[in-house]
């Protein structure tokens, strides 16, 4: 059985809910560049996938909770340019609300290229997003990882995916809007120490489902080109 996401309530209400649960359980927000000091901890990470708007309602959220996150940002992503004025002002306002932002990066086109120019890729790709938000990008995280045998390592970079941070502790995902375990509260009681990710595009102010998301995306995306042909 696996936790759903699917609810009569607000998604914001029910993500409120699981960072108290974790605060109330005695966990400290840690994050990748700060190693947690205690013996119970739980990292908050999010992949911005689909909508930087989104990621930042979400950083408001946590902020207002006193909860930090870590944001992983595709430069690659076919469904907004982060580069763009709006979305660098977002992922500035994100910086600004105390979040770190990191390289979400797509290894697509890495199977013919060696250790070096994978690694002298992702260089360039944080350098170029840490030149536009104003913040060294010190954290990445591979994108969709499952859909590919490309495992690159990256020594002057700290990876979501190292051993320390994805096998030494449990994880857990959000991932197709669903949580793969029976309950996510009963998994946050039990544990001491997790990695949670959690896609901001899934947890909206009002109830929705799963098609209606991606349909407000497809319009998004219509609505953005029409602009651009006109």
């Amino acid at each position: 059985m696996q936790t759903s996401l699917r609810r009569q309530r607000s998604q914001v209400t029910d993500y409120k809910v699981i960072l108290k649960t974790i605060r109330e359980t005695g966990h400290e927000f840690a994050s990748f560049v700060n190693p947690p000091l205690t013996d119970k901890y739980a990292i908050l990470r999010h992949d911005i996938d689909f909508s930087i708007y989104d990621a930042l309602e979400m950083a408001k959220v946590e902020n207002s909770l006193g909860v930090k996150a870590t944001y992983f940002t595709l430069l690659t992503a076919p469904y907004y340019n982060p580069l763009a004025d709006d979305n660098v002002a977002m992922l500035k306002q994100i910086v600004a609300l105390d979040h770190e932002v990191g390289l979400h990066y797509d290894a697509s086109g890495f199977e013919h290229l060696d250790d070096t120019q994978r690694r002298s890729r992702v260089a360039t790709l944080a350098s170029t997003l840490g030149d536009h938000i104003s913040q060294d990008v010190r954290c990445i995280a591979q994108h969709k990882p499952a859909s590919t045998t490309i495992r690159p390592t990256f020594p002057d970079f700290i990876d979501a995916y190292e051993p320390r941070f994805f096998n030494e502790i449990p994880y857990i995902s959000d991932s197709r809007r669903m949580f793969r375990i029976k309950d996510v509260f009963d998994f946050i009681k039990a544990t001491s120490k997790f990695q949670i990710l959690i896609h901001p595009l899934w947890w909206k102010a009002q109830p929705t489902d799963r098609e209606a998301i991606f349909a407000g995306v497809q319009e998004k995306i219509t609505s953005d080109a029409s602009q651009l042909c006109s």
